[in-house]
């Protein structure tokens, strides 16, 4: 187990995005072990809700949301709904994201929207969702969206990911810059390769293998 350092979080309302499985999964825990009420939110139900309970299972607050980040009405149903269970949502981890396989001269149409939209749409829209209520509010908050070392290089076969990846880098600074007098801080981390459930099969055999 990864040690975590010592914070609290004692009345903060986190809710996190790609919350199902995976590094997602692994920030509500933590983010509930250090005091906050969790939010855990991804497009599978099950999946969401399994991470909640086990979080109330050992005495945490949280609550799970089936939501879709790219849908604008859905992620908005997932912020009034934590705000008539737990308050306003002050703390937010942008980290829903796909990836795919594909040489770039083969790539189709819709791997490159659906890749675009998950990635890069997905995390405007929930970062702006957060700060337009805190900012009304006039509250403030953090806001943490999930990059990739892909943002900084790039490998073969990922180029739309790649791309997103990127383009989360850039959104980040800019949306701190706008809203970082409103009290709402915009920040990101450009994790390297974990093993999850997004990328176990290319991460233990072959070309994968050889790289880890």
């Amino acid at each position: 187990m990864i040690s975590v350092p010592d914070f609290g979080l004692q009345g903060r309302v986190a809710l996190v995005t790609g919350a199902g499985t995976g590094l997602g999964a692994r920030f509500c825990h933590v983010l509930a072990s250090k005091g906050a009420a969790v939010v855990a939110t991804a497009r599978r139900a099950d999946k969401v809700e399994a991470v909640a309970a086990a979080i109330r299972a050992v005495g945490g607050r949280a609550m799970a949301v089936s939501t879709d980040v790219t849908d604008t009405a859905s992620l908005k149903a997932a912020f009034d709904a934590a705000e008539q269970t737990f308050g306003l949502v002050d703390v937010v981890v942008a980290n829903a994201g796909i990836t795919h396989a594909d040489r770039a001269h083969e790539m189709t149409d819709e791997t490159w929207r659906r890749v675009l939209a998950t990635n890069l749409d997905g995390v405007y829209y929930t970062a702006r969702e957060a700060a337009a209520r805190l900012i009304a509010a006039k509250k403030p908050g953090s806001i943490v969206a999930v990059a990739s070392i892909l943002g900084y290089g790039v490998a073969k076969g990922v180029s739309a990911y790649a791309v997103s990846k990127a383009g989360v880098v850039q959104l980040v600074q800019a949306l701190g810059l706008e809203w970082a007098f409103r009290g709402v801080r915009v920040n990101a981390i450009a994790p390297g390769y974990f093993v999850t459930d997004i990328n176990r099969d290319y991460l233990t055999e072959g070309m994968g293998a050889q790289m880890r």
